[in-house]
């Protein structure tokens, strides 16, 4: 009987963790950015802990991110992506002597049928070996030649 039980609550535990995998929708967009100057400092200001540096010969900076929404709409995310709601922006400083990725817009919060979905990023940023890259907000990353900052 034990055997039994054990069996049904495992193959009930496996159906509830695969319907929450399956009620989120994921898009990978991926973003290069020049660097035109001769900055050697890339400074992040991310939405996500969720970053890996990795480096990459050459001086051309690439981020690859991954978004999922809490929601399996898989149109709705290709549409606000299409929209510009998941765009980075480079910034040059010149007196600081760095160059800046950061979200074109500011993410506000998304409501369907009056909740809120949630939306979580991951990055992978392939840096020039030369670079030496700075965090905002405290954020941590995995990776080299990494620095953070608050």
């Amino acid at each position: 009987m034990k055997k039994i039980f054990f069996q049904l609550f495992f193959f009930a535990t496996v159906l509830l963790f695969a319907a929450k995998a399956e009620a989120q929708a994921n898009k990978g967009i991926n973003q290069f950015f020049a660097n035109s100057g001769s900055y050697k400092t890339l400074q992040l200001d991310l939405l996500s802990n969720d970053v890996k540096i990795k480096t990459t010969p050459g001086t051309r900076i690439s981020v690859e991110m991954t978004v999922t929404l809490a929601n399996p709409n898989e149109k709705l995310l290709d549409m606000l992506a299409e929209k510009g709601r998941y765009e980075l922006v480079h910034v040059e400083d010149v007196t600081a002597d760095l160059l800046q990725i950061i979200h074109k817009q500011p993410s506000s919060k998304i409501i369907i049928k009056g909740e809120e979905c949630e939306e979580s990023y991951r990055y992978t940023i392939y840096v020039p070996e030369t670079f030496k890259v700075v965090m905002l907000n405290g954020t941590t990353a995995k990776g080299t030649n990494f620095v953070a900052s608050k």
